[in-house]
């Protein structure tokens, strides 16, 4: 219900919207539900959240959805719930070079760099205020490099997030080139927009 609300917006903003699917494992087959909705809908993207529903990195249903975008060359969001499943993500990175993977909320960000998990197809997302400061996206680009950290704002959580994440950036110590790729660049890059 939540995915054919998104879509409603998407053609009413003209497209101004982005769709991202968001998935559980409460859909019987992951990748029939994929197939029938990228077909009506078009997303860009999938999104899985541990944190509203618990399943394991290592489980089928997560090798089944990142294979689904791994294979449709389109990116797969994730927010991790715990240290353990940021070690699992790192393993499975490190063995499918090929999926287009962005860590939400910068989570594990001192994992992967301790892991030195790098390649051109993983992408540290900032949202939000709250949970990312701004000592870790400063991490996160010196070691990653701008290029990979894509901008975020967790709206609707917090009050004014998108604008007080626009301003953080916006008042970072890195230059403007790099504001600028990721307050919009890296993503249009990654979407293909």
């Amino acid at each position: 219900q939540g995915n054919e609300y998104v879509f409603d917006l998407v053609t009413k903003s003209q497209k101004r919207v982005i769709q991202f699917i968001w998935i559980t494992t409460q859909i019987e087959n992951p990748s029939d539900y994929l197939n029938q909705c990228f077909s009506k809908w078009d997303f860009k993207g999938v999104k899985l959240h541990q944190c509203w529903e618990y399943y394991s990195v290592d489980s089928g249903f997560f090798r089944t959805v990142a294979e689904w975008a791994e294979s449709h060359d389109l990116p797969l969001f994730i927010h991790l719930w715990s240290d353990s499943e940021v070690k699992k993500i790192i393993e499975y990175k490190n063995n499918h070079k090929n999926l287009k993977l962005i860590i939400a909320h910068l989570f594990g960000l001192e994992f992967f760099i301790q892991a030195d998990c790098k390649d051109e197809n993983l992408f540290f997302d900032t949202s939000t205020l709250q949970i990312t400061s701004s000592k870790r996206m400063k991490k996160a680009i010196d070691f990653y490099g701008a290029d990979k950290v894509t901008f975020g704002s967790d709206t609707p959580y917090g009050k004014n997030n998108l604008q007080k994440n626009i301003d953080r950036f916006r008042n970072l110590d890195i230059e403007e080139q790099e504001k600028e790729m990721i307050l919009g660049g890296n993503i249009r890059r990654l979407l293909k927009l």
